[in-house]
């Protein structure tokens, strides 16, 4: 019973690799933006810092 279902009618060979990509491709996205929105978030966080604070140390 299990074998047949892995065996998916033959095509178990296609459908398990294409699973397995998808799943490590929906991964890497996710990692990928959660690490690009961590850095925006950073670069947001340096920007809104005042700007006068550092002219006035240039002074």
């Amino acid at each position: 019973m299990m074998m047949s279902f892995l065996d998916m009618g033959g095509y178990g060979g296609f459908i398990w690799p294409s699973y397995f990509i998808t799943f490590v491709a929906l991964i890497w996205l996710f990692l990928a933006s959660w690490h690009r929105a961590k850095t925006a978030a950073r670069h947001l966080k340096d920007a809104e810092t005042p700007s006068h604070t550092k002219i006035s140390q240039q002074d």
